[in-house]
């Protein structure tokens, strides 16, 4: 079995935020902290890779009746990231 993941610094006040709203999880025995869907959905659309964008879209999709909207959209403008969710949200929306 392979496992991906990504470790992160909170080197941002953002970051800070994500560590801080992260929820303890248990992990092939281990204890680890997993960021909120919100959290990753800004961070893919922060990374600006196609692939991480695709990823967004797909999470916004799957998790559309549980995602915290106005954390979303603070957090969006104050990332400069508005633009991108919402046409990720669009694209969430469209079978």
């Amino acid at each position: 079995m392979t496992i991906r993941a990504d470790v992160l610094e909170a080197a941002s006040p953002f970051l800070e935020e994500v560590v801080r709203r992260a929820r303890p999880a248990r992990f092939l025995g281990e204890e680890v902290l997993l960021a909120s869907c919100e959290d990753l959905v800004l961070m893919k659309l922060g990374a600006g890779r196609a692939i991480d964008r695709a990823d967004a879209v797909e999470l916004l999709r799957a998790n559309a009746l549980s995602l915290d909207a106005a954390y979303l959209k603070a957090q969006s403008s104050a990332l400069g990231l508005s633009a991108e969710l919402a046409a990720c949200e669009q694209e969430a929306r469209t079978p």
